[in-house]
């Protein structure tokens, strides 16, 4: 699979406006996020996972380094807005705390491709009409070599993340609530995985019944709340054993585990090798 990136010259930025695309792109994947709208046209946006049909209005945004490619593209025109949080200069800190943010630019690994794209914003009347004049403006900008250009863009790709925001906490793009309500509760584990959590409990805290809260878990990550948490609390695990200051027992605890013996069988059921030559695998590399 080919790996795209950014131009070296690049400031973290690019924008690319598509017409006349071939029916089909081969599987590609880069190491930038890439926002994708489509202004016309219908056709699939295929991934790893599986295939998805796009059209006019449709916004979603591609993660690094997962696989896509476009199949039955008729009379598609689409514009790639490419960017790189690590070297944009752009105060991402300022949207990284909100869940909508957080929801739909930087959704959790963990997530389905078919959870994630089919609560894709797909935008209608002045909401289609604003994004698109933003995007034809940022589109103007980059192509011309005016005083300021990178500020002016900097500001119009704000402008577009604030008003992507607000639209996914609208009534009107209840698709997106999903994404949002997931991520919020993913965070909220990881926040709290070494807490004595109970799926009662949890689904409580965030408004929804046991068995709404174990849909959108096998929608959403394929797997039950109860074995999320596990495999969240071994992640977490294995990322505190590349350091040196706490004991397996300590990490166990820390993680949640009360029993360490207990612990050990599920790291090494997860990672195929017991927690403590993990750790020495982890420092020899």
């Amino acid at each position: 699979m080919n790996k795209l990136t950014l131009t070296s010259g690049s400031f973290g930025l690019e924008v690319a406006y598509r017409t006349h695309l071939p029916v089909s792109l081969a599987m590609h994947c880069h190491d930038f996020h890439e926002m994708v709208y489509v202004f016309s046209g219908n056709g699939k946006h295929v991934t790893e996972q599986g295939s998805y049909d796009i059209g006019p209005g449709d916004l979603f945004i591609v993660p690094p380094l997962h696989g896509h490619s476009y199949e039955d593209r008729e009379n598609m025109q689409l514009v790639n807005i490419m960017f790189d949080l690590q070297r944009l200069p752009y105060p991402a800190g300022l949207l990284k705390d909100d869940p909508h943010f957080r929801a739909f630019f930087l959704p959790d690994e963990v997530i389905s491709d078919d959870f994630r794209i089919r609560n894709k914003l797909s935008l209608a009347g002045n909401d289609q009409k604003l994004i698109e004049s933003q995007i034809h403006d940022m589109l103007n900008e980059y192509t011309q070599n005016r005083p300021a250009r990178i500020a002016r863009l900097i500001a119009r790709l704000s402008d577009l993340f604030v008003d992507i925001i607000r639209f996914c906490a609208t009534e009107r793009y209840a698709c997106t609530r999903d994404l949002v309500l997931l991520q919020n509760i993913l965070q909220y584990m990881a926040d709290n995985c070494s807490q004595q959590l109970t799926i009662p409990a949890l689904a409580r805290k965030f408004g929804l019944s046991q068995k709404n809260l174990e849909r959108l878990f096998l929608q959403s990550v394929q797997m039950s709340p109860v074995s999320y948490l596990i495999d969240l609390r071994l992640r977490t695990a294995a990322e505190m054993l590349l350091g040196k200051s706490s004991t397996v027992s300590e990490i166990a605890f820390h993680c949640g585990f009360s029993d360490s013996n207990y612990f050990t069988k599920l790291f090494r059921k997860k990672y195929g090798v017991p927690p403590r030559t993990y750790r020495k695998r982890s420092q020899a590399n």
